[in-house]
This record gives C-alpha cells, structure tokens and sequence, in this order.
C-alpha cells in the first residue's frame, strides 16, 4: 500500500515495486548504520513491512516488537488502529458488532496502518525535532493551499 500511496502511477509503471521496496530498505540502512546493531534490526522490522510490494494481516504483527520497543505516538495509533482493523475485517475476527459499533464500511485499513506506520518509522529515523522543523514549512503550504483552493470554490461560477 505504501508505493500506491507515495510513488505516482508512471513510477510504478517504470520500475517493480521489488526494486522500490531494496531501494527504500538500502536507504533506511544508510540511515541506520551508525546505530547499534540491535536498534537497526528494530528498524528494520518496521521498514520491511511499510516498504513491502504487498500486504497482508499476518504482516501487521512483524513490527509489533519495535512498536513496544520504541514507543511513538503513530506506532501507538497503529496499535489501536490496527487492533480494531483486525477485529472488523474479513481477513481478521470479521465482529460484525464492532464493525456496526464503529461505523466500518470501507477496506482502506491497509492504507492507514501504512500511513501511521510512515509517520512512525520518520519520527524514529528524524526524531521529533527535526521531523518539526520539517513539518512548519510543509503544514504552512498545506494552509495556503486550503486557503487558495477554498477561495477558488467558493469564487462565482460564471
């Protein structure tokens, strides 16, 4: 889910996900290789699973030691998160009682565990000061965009 969230159809047209998925594992080990090897392989646990051509239920649980390990607030809402996907999907428990409790109609699960996981692996990669100082510039073209688009909608259709 994570190369059709990020890479643009074209890319994924132009190279497989197989080299995409050894191109973002290398990249994570140049990020990693001055840590100690334990906190490496903890990474890598994470990096494996959100840079994988494919998914499925089993894979969830393959990051669940660096989660309990290195403890952030996206591996805590991939925790939830991915605690109630597993109870309401069909490739998990299905509790048609909680599906109907939580309002569950759509399959984007999947997505959203790669999202949290994303945003969990950057945070240990970057740390959270330098994922901030990162996301002020991001968050403020993001305002300016809502900004502009908004204006843009709401101008008079002629």
């Amino acid at each position: 889910p994570f190369w059709s969230w990020v890479a643009p159809g074209l890319l994924l047209d132009l190279v497989s996900p197989m080299l995409l998925f050894i191109g973002a594992v290398l990249l994570v080990g140049l990020f990693t290789q001055d840590r100690r090897p334990i906190e490496s392989l903890r990474i890598y646990l994470v990096a494996l699973v959100l840079f994988s051509s494919a998914i499925s239920n089993q894979y969830l649980a393959i990051p669940a030691t660096s989660i309990a390990v290195s403890w952030n607030g996206a591996y805590a809402s991939y925790s939830v998160f991915g605690t109630f996907f597993l109870a309401v999907h069909s490739d998990g428990l299905q509790l048609e009682m909680v599906a109907n409790a939580l309002h569950w109609v759509g399959n984007y699960g999947y997505e959203t565990l790669t999202m949290m996981l994303a945003a969990g692996l950057a945070i240990d990669l970057l740390g959270q000061e330098r994922l901030a100082i990162i996301a002020a510039p991001v968050g403020q073209a993001w305002r300016s965009f809502r900004k502009r688009a908004k204006a843009q909608l709401s101008a008079p259709f002629y």
